[in-house]
């Protein structure tokens, strides 16, 4: 492949999964708004907090398999289904792994806290298996470069996801429904996308599946132990990015948790371009770093760490200056408040871009076990801060932390990890 034909191929790819995340964004705002009008600040607070229980759970029972597929399957498409199958009885073996002492921190943690609340998460390992299940199916289509069929799932999803929340809060239904519609939805897009997937798949030179009864169980543990290093990655990266959102509901209540994420929402948009964009990248530097490119690898990682750059000032720039409107117009006055956190918070997009960039190339180079590595240390750091900086200053403690221990991040993975790999001290 010319490196014009790859340029435009990463292009294309880029605007598809761009538009597949604009449509997952498009749901985070407009559910915030929903679920910030009609449950109020309190009752958008015990969604938040789901949410990031959902995140943290997830990437237990995914373990690193979608990235992990991706790789491979981008290696040995011959090998697409085989994979596939393997990654979901993993995924089961996981999420009946993590349900058990996830009920039990449940009833003991959580004692004292909503009924409403305890209902919605009691389904969260329900939602999240299913999720991650959808999750292997986009990360072949991914491994192809067929991000085409990914948009159509979001699109498709979004659309039952945003009609059901808003006839349910307009019907006066609380989180626990919301959470029982998530699933609903959830489990229709995984039938839709499984069909999809077949009919791709058919046309494909695939080799014959070889594993057949109780070898399917050794295939999935042998996924287990081969993906680990990225699933450890993910997870360190995930605790590290809701601790702020944990500690503030178990610290201040239901009600900052509220304030904070709405602003932390305009963050998870903002991240959407770079995010398409490290999609369309990854499966791409695989197959050069397989290939031994490894000179076009590196020159691709500068140019967009640059890039990466500007496009963080330029989302603060942005922010700083419409925080007020975006904060008053979607969600009405009463989340005043998190306007000065949204101008605040906005500024972790420079190192909060930057360290997306690197963990991508790391994994797609084969180094994934130094991202758990550094990520515990941001961990450790994060934690301490937030437990500091949190009574003592409430929300902007928060922001405080998050925006420090992203820089020190940054420095981590640069002087520790991409640096030397690089061979060389600057851009």
């Amino acid at each position: 492949m010319t490196s014009t034909s790859s340029q435009r191929l990463l292009a294309r790819n880029t605007l598809l999964l761009f538009l597949s995340y604009l449509s997952q964004a498009a749901l985070g705002v407009l559910s915030a708004v929903i679920l910030a009008r009609y449950l109020g600040v309190e009752g958008f607070g015990q969604y938040a907090l789901v949410m990031a229980v959902v995140g943290i759970a997830g990437h237990f029972v995914e373990l690193g398999f979608n990235t992990f597929l991706t790789r491979e399957i981008a290696q040995q498409r011959s090998e697409a289904r085989r994979f596939l199958l393997g990654s979901w009885l993993a995924k089961v073996l996981l999420a009946v792994a993590m349900a058990i002492p996830y009920y039990i921190l449940l009833k003991v943690g959580f004692q004292d806290r909503a009924d409403v609340l305890l209902a919605a998460l009691d389904l969260t390992p329900l939602l999240v298996l299913i999720i991650a299940l959808n999750a292997s199916i986009s990360s072949v289509f991914i491994a192809y470069e067929h991000m085409n069929e990914i948009l159509l799932f979001n699109v498709l999803a979004v659309t039952a996801q945003l009609a059901g929340l808003f006839g349910l809060t307009w019907a006066g239904y609380n989180v626990d429904a919301l959470i029982w519609w998530a699933v609903i939805v959830q489990m229709a897009r995984f039938i839709f996308s499984w069909y999809r997937l077949e009919r791709f798949l058919k046309n494909k030179d695939e080799g014959p599946i070889e594993t057949h009864g109780w070898g399917w169980l050794k295939f999935s543990m042998n996924l287990i132990k081969r993906a680990w290093p990225i699933g450890l990655s993910t997870m360190a990266v995930t605790i590290y990015s809701r601790l702020d959102v944990i500690l503030l509901s178990f610290i201040t209540g239901d009600r900052m948790v509220g304030l904070y994420s709405a602003a932390y929402r305009f963050i998870d948009l903002l991240r959407m371009l770079p995010g398409a964009f490290q999609g369309a990248y990854f499966p791409m530097i695989s197959r050069a770093e397989a290939d031994g490119l490894g000179t076009e690898v590196e020159r691709n990682f500068k140019r967009a760490r640059r890039w990466s750059i500007g496009y963080g000032l330029g989302c603060v720039l942005i922010i700083v200056i419409l925080a007020p409107y975006l904060i008053r117009w979607l969600y009405t006055e009463q989340f005043a408040p998190s306007i000065p956190i949204l101008q605040s918070l906005v500024w972790i997009m420079i190192p909060l871009v930057i360290n997306d960039l690197m963990q991508t190339y790391l994994y797609a180079t084969g180094r994934e076990i130094l991202v758990p590595k550094i990520s515990f240390i941001g961990i450790l750091i994060n934690g301490g801060l937030l437990l500091w900086a949190i009574p003592a200053f409430g929300m902007m403690g928060a922001v405080m932390s998050v925006l420090i221990s992203n820089v020190v991040l940054s420095g981590l993975f640069w002087n520790m990890a991409i640096r030397k790999q690089l061979g060389q001290g600057k851009m």
